[in-house]
């Protein structure tokens, strides 16, 4: 019984993920796709525009798939529909409630799908989406784990007191239009880096006070960072990216856009020290394999080819990116919230369910359909008999809708059949408490008397 229940809420999980999340994922994919060859291959003039318009196509995904999954009364039936598409003639549950009219009148109890009468395709797409949920709090279990480490990693550092050098990292700083500078010095053989969000600082080492001129590069550095509020796109960034954390697309993204970040950096050093570039570089390469977490001079090794690359060119230091990077991440959330929708004005049809929890119930009982039931005479003076199937749905008023007949016997009878369901009132089926339509299957049987058939 718990297996069946599990592989009913896969099968819903997967039908429900089609539109939910594998569409807005694979339409996201494609566009990320883009966005890197463009970003590789466009001349890169302003870095941080850059940057900004790659976070916010990274945080594009989590909001879109969130705004989607927010308007539940779209995604579950476009998700049928192409689901019922992919197996034409097939429904999403193979076996239906019947409720039986013959001579003893009786009802049918509902039985459950088995396992090997159910879809295969939405069991497949539910056990995928649960790995990728499973995914995604892992990958958000280990940023708080790696905040952690960081924040012990930090506290463990041995902070000395320099009055003299944070007094002169402080005034450089101020030149950079940072006003206040937080600075701890520390005796380790570490990067400098910049970390914190509400209060951020400058981690500097002790080893910059006796040289001058790398004291001065390194804190024009992490002021730029500062200045551009390159800690919180970082972070912004890493929470999106934690969202897919298996999706390859989007680390590069997250890689990027932490490289446009450092070369908007050097841009800013280099403009106010255009003369000091190969001794900006030296410094780059001494302090790219020392420990330097979140937004730090040297991030990555593997950064440090395209950065000293773009030493070579002038870039734009403005850094008026957040209106554009604010645009695509409205627009594109909404174009993954809204895809696959018909159209925003128009409310598709409520998902008509085999199997639910509280099936309908007929008002009156078989007897009140029985009384109304009258034998066709054409089918009497032909000796007609046998049994109909009426296949309909209840609606959440009770109602009979799309009555057909699945099986008939000729002579009038299907006729009569499909008069005394439509006349038929329900107390309408309820699933998780709130009326839904349910499709059911009622067999009317015509039997003549004794005497009837032996005049034929």
């Amino acid at each position: 019984m718990q297996a069946d229940y599990l592989l009913e809420a896969l099968s819903h999980l997967g039908t429900w993920s089609v539109g939910g999340l594998w569409l807005p994922l694979l339409a996201w994919t494609l566009v990320a796709a883009l966005a890197l060859v463009l970003d590789a291959h466009l001349p890169l003039r302003r870095p941080v525009v850059r940057q900004r318009m790659l976070v916010a196509l990274l945080v594009a995904l989590p909001v879109g798939v969130t705004l989607r999954t927010a308007a539940p009364v779209y995604a579950p039936q476009a998700a049928i529909t192409l689901l019922n598409s992919l197996w034409p003639g097939e429904s999403m549950s193979a076996v239906e409630p019947a409720v039986a009219l013959d001579a003893p009148v009786a009802t049918a109890p509902a039985t459950a799908p088995s396992p090997a009468t159910r879809p295969l395709l939405p069991l497949a797409l539910g056990g995928l989406t649960a790995l990728a949920l499973a995914g995604m709090v892992g990958g958000l279990l280990f940023l708080a784990l790696r905040h952690v480490v960081l924040h012990q990693w930090l506290r463990a550092l041995p902070i000395i007191s320099d009055a003299a050098m944070r007094a002169q990292a402080q005034k450089i700083a101020a030149r950079m239009g940072v006003a206040r500078l937080h600075v701890r010095i520390v005796d380790a053989d570490v990067s400098p880096f910049t970390c914190g969000l509400v209060r951020p600082f400058v981690v500097l080492p002790a080893r910059l006070s006796g040289d001058a001129d790398a004291l001065r590069l390194a804190v024009t550095h992490e002021a730029a960072h500062l200045y551009n509020s390159d800690g919180i796109w970082h972070v912004i960034g890493r929470m999106a990216q934690a969202f897919v954390p298996w999706h390859s697309l989007a680390r590069r993204l997250l890689h990027q856009a932490v490289l446009r970040s450092e070369q908007a950096a050097d841009t800013c050093v280099l403009a106010h020290f255009p003369r000091e570039r190969r001794a900006y570089a030296h410094l780059l390469l001494r302090y790219s394999t020392l420990p330097a977490p979140v937004v730090a001079l040297s991030a990555s090794v593997h950064h440090l080819n395209p950065r000293v690359s773009a030493m070579k060119h002038v870039l734009d230091l403005r850094a008026r990116g957040l209106a554009p990077a604010l645009l695509l991440l409205v627009s594109f959330s909404c174009v993954l919230s809204l895809q696959a929708q018909d159209s925003t004005n128009t409310t598709p049809p409520a998902e008509v369910f085999v199997v639910v929890e509280q099936p309908p119930r007929l008002i009156g009982g078989l007897e009140a359909i029985q009384a109304q039931m009258r034998y066709p005479q054409a089918a009497k003076d032909a000796g007609i008999q046998g049994r109909v199937i009426v296949q309909f749905v209840v609606d959440e008023n009770g109602g009979v809708q799309d009555a057909r007949i699945v099986r008939g016997i000729g002579g009038g009878a299907d006729e009569e059949a499909l008069r005394v369901v439509q006349s038929a009132r329900f107390e309408p089926g309820k699933q998780r408490g709130e009326a839904v339509k349910v499709q059911m299957t009622l067999p009317i049987t015509f039997k003549l008397a004794a005497d009837e058939q032996d005049q034929n």
